[in-house]
């Protein structure tokens, strides 16, 4: 069997074939590695923005469950749910020091609103922390449902990360969340 090659593109062509009509191939290994470099280059590209979306939805995640359990206390107090049989003058959250993740859920049994029976302690999710140094007590009003104290920010980030996201609570028992 003779093997043809055309002389103007240097390709093999099939017997009874002229002119490189017949081309039989593939990718060369150049095509290949342009191919490759181009996905490699757009991967790149792609991965930090994944990695940012990643970070912003789990921080959206921990605000929303601060919020579920800010206003699952609001409730219990503007219900008047107790604990233990003693009249809940009040519902608390505290919330942990900077870089902590943990917070306080309980009523107060006091006329003034102090944190004195834990109903539960819970965390944030995927490395959430509190940035307020200090913590912050929220006390909701029995009945009414609203603050015992002035308008509350409440600031949580990833990590040591410069994205935060804000919870405000105002006075009137207003929950809802900001960019910080």
């Amino acid at each position: 069997m003779k093997i043809i090659f055309n002389r103007l593109t240097g390709f093999r062509v099939k017997p009874g074939m002229t002119g490189g009509v017949g081309y039989e191939g593939g990718f060369t290994l150049v095509e290949l590695l342009i191919v490759i470099a181009v996905m490699v280059v757009i991967f790149a590209a792609i991965i930090p923005s994944f990695n940012n979306f990643t970070k912003s939805q789990y921080l959206e995640q921990a605000t929303q469950q601060l919020i579920n359990d800010l206003r699952s206390a609001q409730s219990k107090a503007q219900q008047g749910v107790s604990v233990g049989g003693a009249t809940a003058y009040c519902w608390f959250l505290l919330t942990g020091n900077t870089a902590s993740s943990a917070y306080t859920v309980g009523t107060s049994n006091a006329a003034v609103c102090t944190a004195s029976n834990t109903v539960s302690t819970l965390s944030l999710p995927n490395s959430i922390s509190f940035k307020d140094a200090g913590g912050k007590s929220i006390y909701f009003n029995q009945l009414t449902g609203s603050l015992n104290n002035a308008a509350s920010t409440i600031t949580i980030q990833i990590g040591n990360d410069t994205v935060n996201k804000c919870v405000n609570i105002d006075p009137s028992g207003n929950i809802y969340a900001t960019s910080c």
